[in-house]
């Protein structure tokens, strides 16, 4: 008899849930009932990072949550509903994972790079991932805080959106790979439910304005006037990296070869990037000219997540 494997996903309590809750996690929790042992939790004590100065509402809108959670379909007799604080050994493991994790290992995670990166601008934005067992990312907030005083300035999905190019813009589910060209100016990639938008923000005027359709943004070039996006091409699921230059918005297609590129990916200087990738040789970090011509050479045998120092 083949154990049936388990689910273990949580969704924090800061307010009523809103279609990106659904469409990006709730739906498929419950979809997943039917295959795995599923235990869901409200995870109250998380809620407390964007509502720590006035936790007032939390237990109220755990309440809330949980029965919105039932009223989509998740049924109690076939999964495990609980309340993250009610369970202190999620406390415990917290701190015992806190003094045993090594930095290096830290800093392997995109986000928590992406977020160090940008404490050198006034404003910073910080945003939570959840998996779901097929490795498809489910929607969480994307908080634009003040790195001076630590003050949440807002959720970047509640900025108004813009497109000159006319595509129909669903409310926003997930907002990620933020990256600053100054203080007010950056970039980020807006991911609806069935479609990848990059995007152009402003802090100040608290809005977002469509560059592109089925691109996603990766990183600014260090004189702050070209992006590296990947833009889905072909079948779906394969990226290639293309280079956007922010004033004459020509694209120039890098040589990357039959191989999509999903992920860390960095500028290296103004003429390079770098990437990792698995071949059948093995892991290892790809060095890849932006000519468009010159193909990519391997940097670093068995290693992963490139982060370049400036």
């Amino acid at each position: 008899m083949t154990e049936q494997k388990v689910v273990l996903s949580g969704m924090r309590s800061t307010g009523k849930i809103h279609l990106g809750n659904y469409f990006g996690a709730l739906k498929n929790w419950v979809e997943l009932q039917d295959s795995y042992r599923c235990l869901y939790f409200a995870a109250d004590w998380h809620a407390l990072t964007s509502d720590y100065a006035d936790p007032s509402q939390v237990a109220d809108s755990t309440i809330e949550m949980v029965t919105d959670w039932i009223a989509a379909g998740l049924d109690p007799a076939r999964s495990i509903l609980f309340i993250q604080s009610l369970v202190p050994q999620h406390a415990e493991l917290h701190l015992l994972l806190s003094m045993l994790t090594p930095l290096g290992w830290l800093e392997r995670v995109p986000t928590y790079k992406e977020q160090i990166q940008q404490l050198e601008n006034k404003d910073l934005t910080t945003y939570g991932e959840e998996e779901s067992p097929a490795g498809e990312r489910l929607a969480s907030e994307s908080m634009l805080i003040d790195a001076a005083s630590g003050r949440v300035l807002g959720d970047l999905r509640s900025f108004s959106v813009s497109s000159t190019a006319g595509q129909p813009i669903v409310a926003p589910v997930d907002i990620s790979s933020v990256a600053f060209a100054d203080g007010d100016r950056f970039f980020a990639t807006l991911s609806t439910p069935d479609r990848r938008y990059l995007v152009s923000g402003s802090v100040i005027g608290r809005r977002l304005e469509v560059i592109g359709s089925g691109l996603a943004n990766e990183a600014v070039s260090p004189d702050g006037k070209q992006l590296l996006v990947k833009k889905q091409t072909g079948e779906r699921g394969f990226w290639q990296l293309v280079v956007l230059d922010l004033d004459s918005r020509r694209e120039v297609a890098l040589n990357q070869g039959p191989r999509s590129v999903d992920d860390q990916v960095e500028w290296l200087d103004a003429g390079h990037v770098v990437y990792h990738d698995v071949t059948e040789d093995g892991t290892g970090i790809w060095m890849l000219p932006t000519d468009g011509t010159t193909a990519p050479r391997l940097l670093v045998a068995d290693a992963f997540s490139p982060a370049v120092q400036r």
